[in-house]
Protein backbone atom coordinates (compact mmCIF):
# COMPACT_ATOMS: atom_id res chain seq x y z
CA UNK A 1 0.00 0.00 0.00
CA UNK A 2 2.58 2.34 1.04
CA UNK A 3 5.34 0.81 -1.28
CA UNK A 4 4.79 2.92 -4.52
CA UNK A 5 4.51 6.23 -2.37
CA UNK A 6 7.77 5.27 -0.43
CA UNK A 7 9.26 4.38 -3.84
CA UNK A 8 7.80 7.67 -5.54
CA UNK A 9 9.52 9.84 -2.37
CA UNK A 10 12.56 8.82 -3.31
CA UNK A 11 13.18 6.35 -0.31
CA UNK A 12 15.75 3.30 -1.82
CA UNK A 13 14.32 -0.28 -2.17
CA UNK A 14 16.80 -1.33 0.47
CA UNK A 15 15.82 0.84 3.23
CA UNK A 16 11.91 -0.37 2.60
CA UNK A 17 13.52 -3.62 2.76
CA UNK A 18 14.97 -3.19 5.97
CA UNK A 19 11.51 -1.54 7.47
CA UNK A 20 9.49 -4.44 6.05
CA UNK A 21 12.01 -7.07 7.57
CA UNK A 22 11.83 -5.25 11.11
CA UNK A 23 7.92 -4.65 11.00
CA UNK A 24 7.93 -8.33 10.37
CA UNK A 25 10.02 -9.23 13.17
CA UNK A 26 8.37 -6.73 15.84
CA UNK A 27 5.02 -8.72 14.82
CA UNK A 28 6.67 -12.02 15.14
CA UNK A 29 8.02 -11.05 18.47
CA UNK A 30 4.75 -10.00 20.06
CA UNK A 31 2.98 -13.14 18.32
CA UNK A 32 5.26 -15.01 20.18
CA UNK A 33 4.75 -12.70 23.42
CA UNK A 34 1.12 -13.42 23.37
CA UNK A 35 1.75 -17.25 22.58
CA UNK A 36 4.45 -18.11 25.17
CA UNK A 37 2.25 -16.53 28.14
CA UNK A 38 -0.96 -18.80 27.02
CA UNK A 39 1.94 -21.76 26.90
CA UNK A 40 3.38 -20.41 30.29
CA UNK A 41 -0.36 -20.29 31.95
CA UNK A 42 -0.92 -23.95 30.52
CA UNK A 43 2.26 -25.10 32.18
CA UNK A 44 1.42 -23.64 35.42
CA UNK A 45 -2.42 -25.28 35.29
CA UNK A 46 -0.82 -28.56 34.46
CA UNK A 47 2.08 -28.32 37.28
CA UNK A 48 -0.90 -27.68 39.89
CA UNK A 49 -3.16 -29.89 38.79
CA UNK A 50 -0.35 -32.64 38.75
CA UNK A 51 0.59 -31.60 42.73
CA UNK A 52 -2.54 -32.10 43.93
CA UNK A 53 -3.08 -35.60 41.97
CA UNK A 54 -0.51 -36.80 43.43
CA UNK A 55 -1.08 -35.34 46.82
CA UNK A 56 -4.18 -36.79 46.92
CA UNK A 57 -2.70 -40.19 45.93
CA UNK A 58 -0.03 -39.97 48.95
CA UNK A 59 -2.59 -38.53 51.66
CA UNK A 60 -5.89 -39.99 50.51
CA UNK A 61 -5.16 -44.05 51.51
CA UNK A 62 -4.05 -43.07 54.75
CA UNK A 63 -6.87 -41.10 55.39
CA UNK A 64 -9.26 -43.83 54.44
CA UNK A 65 -7.22 -46.61 55.66
CA UNK A 66 -5.77 -49.15 52.66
Amino acid sequence: MFAPLLQAAGVPGLLFRILAVLVVAGVVVLVGRVVLQIAWRLVTVAAVAIGLVLAAMLLLPAVVGF
